[in-house]
């Protein structure tokens, strides 16, 4: 009752390597997910790595099935951290946008998980309040996501790399790049809406940075 049904109508509809399902991955994922959890070196998860060269291979997942299950180690503690903003009225539009343009393909997943992962962090006492909250919070993400982040957000890049090289007179090189990703995060942010806003940002945008 706290899932709308526009994500639970997609479980179990993925397919990968044989008999392969999401269904399947997920439980693979629910299995192995402590080792995700393995702190960072050099910036890279050594518990996805682990994974990765050695669990996937020999399960044969197929490069799109252990990406599938990455994902979900990379990005299994996402809903309880924005939980905790929302709990403390430090949630922003912000927040949810690059939670939804990053995890939208997973985030069903993730809101079952959260669930069990909330259940198993607080005695039995606590769980039902928790869980209640959990879910009234699951369910405002999703309604933010069908009224605002899908109506009102732009993923697809406004401006292409020529396109910034023309308006600016610049030549190709790692400035296009760093505008292009600024360019779009300001889109995700809800700050830039159409390519006439787009044209007006990177124009002010100082190249010398």
């Amino acid at each position: 009752d706290f899932i709308n049904r526009e994500f639970l109508k997609t479980l179990g509809k993925k397919k990968f390597l044989t008999e392969f399902t999401d269904i399947t991955l997920f439980k693979l994922f629910v299995f192995f997910h402590c080792i995700g959890k393995i702190k960072k070196e050099n910036g890279y998860t050594e518990g996805v790595k682990i994974f990765k060269e050695s669990i996937a291979n020999r399960l044969i997942l197929g490069s799109k099935g252990s990406q599938f299950v990455v994902n979900l180690m990379e990005k299994q503690s996402e809903v309880l951290k924005l939980f905790d903003l929302w709990k403390n009225e430090k949630l922003t539009d912000k927040d949810k946008n690059f939670f939804w343009y990053e995890n939208k393909d997973i985030a069903v997943y993730l809101f079952i998980f959260s669930l069990a992962e909330l259940s198993s962090l607080y005695e039995k006492k606590y769980f039902k309040s928790k869980i209640e909250k959990l879910k009234e919070f699951i369910k405002s993400l999703q309604e933010y996501y069908f009224n605002v982040y899908k109506k009102e957000i732009v993923e697809t890049p406004l401006l292409n790399g020529k396109e910034i090289m023309e308006i600016l007179n610049l030549s190709a090189g790692k400035k296009i790049g760093e505008i292009k990703s600024k360019l779009l995060e300001y889109q995700i942010s809800g700050l830039i809406k159409n390519k006439e806003e787009a044209i007006k940002f990177i124009r002010s945008f100082n190249i010398e940075k």
